[in-house]
C-alpha cells in the first residue's frame, strides 16, 4: 500500500486517505464500501473491536464484515449496535455520516 493512502499505523481499510481521499474524491466513487473481515489478525492484533468500528466509520466504510468465528460471540451484533448508537448520541460520530452509509446501502438495494 502506498504510504500516501494510509494514516500511520492504519491499514487501508481503516484509512480516510484511502477511502475518502482516493475512492470518494479522486475516483468520484459514491458506491458502498465494504470492509475486509474485521476479525482478521492484522486488525485484531492492533485495534480493539470498538476502536476498529470508529476508525472504519471515520474512514468511510459503509458495511463491516465480521466472521465471528475464532471466538464466537452471539452478542457481538447487538454490542456493536449499542456502541455505534452511543457514539452518534454523544456526537463522537456525526449522524450525517451514518445517513451517508444508509443512503448508499439503500441505493445498492434498489439496484438489485
Amino acid at each position: 500500500m502506498h504510504a500516501d493512502l494510509t494514516e500511520p499505523g492504519r491499514p487501508a481499510s481503516l484509512s480516510s486517505r484511502a477511502i475518502q481521499g482516493l475512492l470518494r474524491t479522486t475516483l468520484a466513487y459514491d458506491g458502498v464500501v465494504v470492509s475486509d473481515d474485521m476479525h482478521m489478525g492484522a486488525l485484531t492484533r492492533f485495534f480493539l473491536p470498538d476502536d476498529s468500528i470508529f476508525f472504519g466509520i471515520d474512514a468511510g466504510l459503509d458495511l463491516f464484515i465480521y466472521s465471528n468465528r475464532q471466538h464466537p460471540d452471539p452478542q457481538m451484533p447487538a454490542r456493536f449496535h449499542r456502541v455505534i448508537k452511543a457514539a452518534v448520541e454523544s456526537d463522537r460520530v456525526p449522524r450525517a455520516r451514518i445517513e451517508e452509509s444508509v443512503r448508499r446501502i439503500s441505493m445498492l438495494k434498489q439496484s438489485i
